[in-house]
């Protein structure tokens, strides 16, 4: 569900005694997600190919960042749809799908890694 080579190029930016990157990425992006499924519901709903495509690119970058791939190919594909004209609501549908086992598997992920740590 999360790229693990994403996971181990963030842990090299840990530094002693710092906050844990990865940590404080997977919280950036648990806060931030939510608004941007929601700007590409909106967009979908509303007709609006160009906000869909400017709210999927947004996603996909930050899905990139914590190595959600599922989420990144689903918005890559919106993204593409929409640059076209197109809006598919079958993509929206399974970006639901895709978000919500990521946000599960981003929530354990944390807890393993406080656990470890310690925190």
């Amino acid at each position: 569900m999360i790229d693990a080579e994403t996971i181990a190029a963030l842990d090299a930016l840990n530094e002693e005694g710092e906050t844990d990157v990865v940590s404080e990425v997977f919280r950036l992006f648990l806060a931030d997600a939510p608004a941007r499924v929601t700007a590409i519901r909106t967009a979908a709903a509303g007709g609006d190919t160009a906000g869909l495509r400017r709210a999927a690119h947004a996603l996909k970058g930050s899905a990139a960042n914590v190595g959600a791939q599922q989420v990144r190919d689903v918005c890559l594909a919106l993204e593409h749809g929409a640059s076209a004209g197109r809006i598919d609501a079958a993509l929206i549908t399974s970006l639901d799908a895709v978000m919500s086992a990521t946000e599960a598997a981003v929530w354990t992920m944390m807890a393993d890694r406080e656990a470890r740590s310690g925190r």
